[in-house]
């Protein structure tokens, strides 16, 4: 089937004119998010059926399995798509949506994974079975968004939805969320019986919409935006006799401050700008542009001035960055590798105004779950958990918008009122709160394992845990909480605990009561660091006398 002659095809209109171009380009950008928000929908609920039912399958086949290794092999994995199968659905869906985009998301291997032959010949397999399912589907949604690229600027990348392209990604977001390379062949299959099959559906609906795209497309072609004729002049209404003349009052408006970029946007733009090339459009093309605009200027209002909406986004964008990264859960030390994420959120602001609008945007899912996993990470101090956020960090900063289409897209946009900011940054302030409640249920949970570790097996009296569990505990949460799991002061209240512990659980303590009056005196001396009231800290320390065993 040739791509001039599809079924259903409106007739090509003839060039449009700069109104009507105009026109054409605000339609194209509204038609690429209604597909985008096609293919987020249909993935969404593919993938979330599949791993929802990953577990039970894999939890069946350890309990049909003829050995103990093939048992635990699969009992591992049920365990694996537990934990972590909603962040992997979040992944594969952003994966897929910023190709649509044309963001560039590199293929990585995990380091030190290595690749299993008959797991990559299965994931050809796949490939193939989906490619050939489809193929018919697939090509006539590539004519038709190539036929549709003739009358209208549509920045969409069909190649990111080929059958063979989403096999690939699973393959991806498979190893982020370690996925043995020895397991791959199971993988393939599920997803070739579960969702291959469906993903016809997902194609005829964007062949659908984009039918009733390009009929408005010619329509706006051929008619455009209605013209402006100048109105028959009226007959003059007869003067009234003896009706004074009055003047009307001049009215005149104020010019409105132009919203302010903040200092570590222009800062970024600044770094950006320097870097730009001749002869061809890149970053730092884009940021030299919005630097321009960036300053003390004087706008009449947001009709007035192009370069208010592309002022308002950044602004936006910067406070948005500025209030995730200070918050006070997040490490000092991490803050500034989280600022390579500012132009890629900067460059989202610019071209997508759902950002701001819709809770799910998968820039604000991402930015949360980063300031997250970073608080997280201080908690557990170990390596894996900071690798944790570098690849969360580098995700995102690879989920960037070329500056080419940013450059065609921010000119379309319109402003975003108050109303809607202000409900944004309540969504900002409601997700950093739950941020807040993570991290502390997450600080007592580990603050009782501990407790919990160092008292398994040993004689501790009831007075000396209930001085750990009402006191002592506290106090490691604040510790663990504002210093993290490598800080000295952490380190030193577990020792003291320790040294609690042994003190107590003796049959027969030493005679000489100085360690123990000593241990006390710098309980005791913790306990009011930490801010504890005089009185209750006398009441602890009374309490946890009596833990110790009579001579």
């Amino acid at each position: 089937m040739s791509k001039s002659s599809l079924p259903g095809d409106p007739k090509p209109a003839v060039a449009p004119s700069l109104q009507q171009a105009d026109h054409l380009k605000r339609l194209g950008l509204a038609a690429a998010e209604e597909l985008r928000k096609t293919v987020r929908s249909h993935l969404t609920d593919l993938f979330a059926a599949f791993v929802q039912k990953l577990p039970a399958d894999f939890t069946e086949m350890a309990f049909g399995a003829g050995d103990l290794q093939a048992q635990h092999a699969f009992g591992e994995l049920a365990m694996l798509v537990a934990e972590k199968g909603a962040g992997w659905l979040d992944a594969y869906v952003q994966r897929v949506d910023a190709g649509l985009v044309g963001g560039d998301l590199a293929r990585r291997e995990v380091p030190g994974q290595a690749q299993n032959s008959e797991a990559s010949v299965v994931s050809a397999n796949a490939e193939l079975r989906a490619e050939s399912l489809h193929r018919r589907t697939v090509g006539e949604l590539d004519a038709r968004v190539d036929r549709l690229r003739l009358m209208l600027y549509i920045p969409i990348y069909t190649r990111a939805l080929a059958p063979a392209s989403l096999v690939r990604t699973l393959q991806e977001t498979a190893n982020e969320i370690d996925w043995p390379a020895t397991q791959r062949q199971v993988l393939f299959q599920r997803f070739d019986d579960a969702v291959v099959p469906q993903l016809g559906q997902m194609y005829e609906s964007l062949i659908a919409s984009i039918k009733v795209i390009s009929t408005a497309a010619v329509r706006a072609t051929q008619e455009g935006p209605a013209p402006v004729t100048a109105a028959a002049a009226p007959q003059p209404a007869p003067a009234p006799v003896n009706a004074p003349s009055v003047t009307p009052p001049v009215m005149r408006r104020e010019p409105a401050p132009a919203p302010q970029v903040d200092s570590s946007t222009v800062s970024m733009l600044q770094n950006f700008a320097g870097k730009a090339g001749d002869g061809v459009y890149n970053d730092g093309s884009l940021a030299a542009d919005l630097l321009s605009m960036t300053g003390p200027h004087v706008v009449s209002g947001a009709a007035d001035d192009p370069r208010w909406v592309p002022l308002q986004r950044m602004s936006l964008a910067g406070r948005f960055i500025n209030e995730a990264i200070s918050d006070a859960l997040v490490p000092e030390e991490l803050r500034a590798q989280h600022e390579s994420v500012r132009f890629p959120v900067v460059k989202s602001a610019l071209a997508d105004s759902t950002l701001f609008t819709a809770a799910t945007h998968p820039i604000n899912s991402l930015v949360n779950d980063l300031m997250l996993k970073s608080a997280s990470a201080r908690l557990t101090g170990n390596a894996e958990a900071r690798r944790a956020v570098e690849r969360l960090q580098q995700v995102l900063v690879q989920f960037d918008l070329s500056p080419e289409f940013v450059r065609e897209a921010m000119l379309t946009q319109a402003p975003i009122d108050e109303a809607q900011i202000q409900r944004f940054f309540e969504w900002k302030k409601e997700e950093a709160e739950q941020r807040r409640q993570a991290i502390i249920n997450e600080v007592r949970r580990l603050v009782m394992r501990q407790v919990e570790m160092a008292t398994f097996g040993r004689n501790v009296p009831e007075p000396a845990m209930k001085f750990l569990t009402s006191a002592w505990g506290p106090l490691l949460m604040k510790r663990l909480a504002n210093h993290g799991a490598d800080h000295e002061q952490w380190k030193q209240g577990l020792k003291l605990m320790e040294e609690l512990i042994d003190e107590v659980d003796q049959p027969f303590p030493d005679q000489d009561r100085e360690p123990w009056d000593r241990l006390m005196k710098t309980l005791a001396e913790g306990l009011t660091a930490v801010g504890m009231a005089a009185d209750r800290v006398a009441v602890s320390i009374s309490i946890l006398q009596a833990a110790r065993p009579a001579h």
